[in-house]
Parts: C-alpha cells; sequence; structure tokens
C-alpha cells in the first residue's frame, strides 16, 4: 500500500496520551512517518507544543483533513468525541488509529468498522498492554494449550484517580464523554481477560461511587461465565489510596498458573508448570521498562507500518476490541438491571450506551 513512499499523519486532539503517540514522530522512530499536523481545540496547549516544530496546527479537525494531505488520522480525543471524528475521517478515505475505547456505544462501533470496509480504509486500536513482554509469552503458551483447560481468569486494576484528576476536564467521569473506571482504565484488562479466555456467555457485574464526584463509577466488580466453562472475575477501581497498585492478570488452568501484575500488567508475578520445560524463561519476558505508562506504543506502530507495507502483523484492528466493548455494555447492563446478562444479547440498553 505504502511501499517506497512517505506515510503521512495527523494527530486529533492532545490529551493526556498525546506525548506517547507525538515522540513517535519526534524521535524518528520509523523513517518511512511523518507528522505534518496536529489538532487541538485548547489553545492553551497548542501554545506548548508549537515551540521548535514546523507542523501546522488547526482548532478544528475538518479543516485539517480539508487543507491536509495525510494517509493515517491519530485521534486522541474524548472517548465520546471518537465515533464523529472516525466516521469523518473514513468518510474522507483515511486511515485512523483510536486510542481506546473505539467508541462509547457498541452500534456506533460496529457502524465504524461497516465504514471502513465500505471504504477499503483500516482501523487500528491501542490496546498498548497486548505488546508487553509478558503478556505476549503467556498468549505463546495459551496458544499453544500448555495451560490446559482454563479452571479461571481474573483480572485486577487498582488504581488512584483523585477528585484533581477528574476535575482536570469537564467531559472526565461523565456518562457522553468517558465513562468510567471499566471504560477507561479497565478496559485494556477487559480486553486481555476476553484475549486469554475467549467467548464470554454471561456476566453479573455491581459497581459503586465511593471517593470521587462524578456521574459514573470509580470502583466496580464482576463475575462472567466463559464459553468454554471457565470462570472469570474482574476487579476496577480508581478509588485505590493512596496511590496506584496493580493492573494484573491471573490465569489458572488445569496444567500451571500464570500471574502477571505490576503496574499495567508487564511485570511476571508467577509462572509455574507441571511440566518442568515449561519453567523456563528468557530474562526479557520478566519484566517490562519500569516506565510502563504507554511503553506497547512503539510495538503498536512497529505493528501498524507492517500492516501498512502489506506485511505480516499482530495489530489490533478495530474488530479484535467488539469483544471487550460488548464485555463492557454487559457489565453495565447487568448492573442497571441486577440480573445477569447473556452477552450475545446483543441490543442491551445501559447508561453509557444511552448518553
Amino acid at each position: 500500500m505504502f511501499r517506497n513512499k512517505k506515510i503521512k499523519f495527523a494527530i486529533i486532539g492532545c490529551g493526556r496520551i498525546f506525548p506517547k503517540h507525538y515522540e513517535i514522530f519526534e524521535k524518528k522512530l520509523f523513517n518511512n512517518f511523518v507528522l505534518t499536523s496536529i489538532c487541538e481545540k485548547k489553545s492553551k496547549k497548542l501554545k506548548k507544543i508549537k515551540k521548535n516544530t514546523n507542523l501546522n496546527f488547526y482548532k478544528d479537525y475538518k479543516k485539517l483533513i480539508k487543507n491536509e494531505k495525510i494517509d493515517v488520522a491519530i485521534i486522541l480525543t474524548e472517548s465520546g468525541n471518537h465515533y464523529d471524528v472516525a466516521k469523518y475521517c473514513l468518510e474522507h478515505k483515511l486511515n485512523i488509529i483510536v486510542e481506546k475505547p473505539l467508541c462509547l456505544k457498541l452500534n456506533q462501533a460496529n457502524n465504524l468498522i461497516k465504514l471502513s470496509k465500505k471504504k477499503n480504509k483500516k482501523i487500528f486500536v491501542v490496546m498498548q498492554n497486548r505488546y508487553n513482554l509478558p503478556i505476549e509469552i503467556a498468549k505463546k503458551f495459551m496458544i499453544k494449550k500448555k495451560l490446559g483447560k482454563i479452571i479461571n481468569i481474573t483480572v485486577r486494576v487498582r488504581w488512584s484517580r483523585d477528585q484533581k484528576y477528574y476535575d482536570q476536564d469537564s467531559w472526565r467521569g461523565t456518562w457522553k464523554k468517558d465513562g468510567g473506571a471499566l471504560t477507561n482504565q479497565g478496559i485494556h484488562h477487559l480486553d486481555l481477560l476476553c484475549l486469554f479466555g475467549g467467548e464470554i456467555k454471561e456476566v453479573f457485574g455491581y459497581s459503586s461511587r465511593r471517593l470521587v464526584d462524578i456521574e459514573a463509577e470509580d470502583n466496580a466488580m464482576a463475575l462472567v461465565k466463559f464459553q468454554n466453562g471457565a470462570l472469570g472475575n474482574i476487579e476496577v477501581t480508581t478509588a485505590t489510596r493512596p496511590c496506584d497498585l496493580e493492573g494484573s492478570i491471573s490465569i489458572l488452568g488445569e496444567k500451571g498458573t500464570i500471574v502477571i501484575g505490576g503496574f499495567a500488567a508487564n511485570k511476571i508475578e508467577f509462572w509455574e508448570f507441571k511440566n518442568p520445560k515449561n519453567n523456563v524463561l528468557k530474562e526479557k519476558y520478566f519484566e517490562n521498562p519500569k516506565n510502563i505508562y504507554g511503553f506497547g506504543h512503539k510495538s503498536f506502530y512497529t505493528e501498524v507500518r507492517k500492516e501498512l507495507l502489506n506485511k505480516k502483523n499482530k495489530v489490533t484492528f478495530a474488530e479484535d476490541t467488539i469483544p471487550s466493548l460488548r464485555l463492557l455494555h454487559s457489565i453495565y447492563s447487568s448492573i442497571e438491571k441486577k440480573k445477569i446478562i447473556k452477552t450475545n444479547t446483543i441490543n442491551f440498553r445501559n447508561k453509557l450506551n444511552d448518553a
């Protein structure tokens, strides 16, 4: 698709994760990747970025798309605005990269996938924890069925987000633009749960708002039943005090157990199998660098590049993130209806979907 030519990018939105995307181009990590322009509504953010750059800057993403000849739009806006921006970009025949989640509403995500196929364009979704070294080796073991029959899988996100965090932007913690701990922070681990456990049959959840003044939840738990008979446990909170504790996944199988912890599923905490041969690992798999926040973005862009050059890759497409989005909505529906939700019931209603 892009062999022997420069691939031109634009970034839309300069929020908290912006630096991790910007450094891909600032450090020139890929010689055929070129950042041409940036769009940001807030003038203060633009002033900080404008120094020492020759990029073109916009406050309106539609004007950017009209004026700039780009190949890929990187969408880093509020989650609630992903759909409108992504739809516009696809309609103007652009490939897109979207930070998690693809959309807040399940039907919108499906609409974007249909549109991308119609326009013959690609949607890449940033699920960077998939590229953590411990996750990659665990996935290889899972594919080779070295764990045997899966008994249960547990994911935990015990992070700290105080009122100051939510007060930084008026959209944080709202149903219309953000969702709660499950949607913003927990979606990565819901993705890992689906990645390792496969199709989910049923879910039952609880949530609460304990320590901050927001619309959505800062504390949630859910139980799931997988199609293969395994059980799953989800614990997501941003009410851990005084600081972040863990972002982990535990996988219990008939032939062994894997526990990957650290801040964001980046460190092997326990790895034990009945077969001693499976207990030997290379040192590089035990822990990612200490600065794990955004570590997987470089690997993500490496896979995007391979895909754009028609090379074999393991990039995360929009279709790959539908299971975690369906699970998210199933949990919210269960919380509101106070009953077990069958996840194949596509048209369930909840606050996130109705916002």
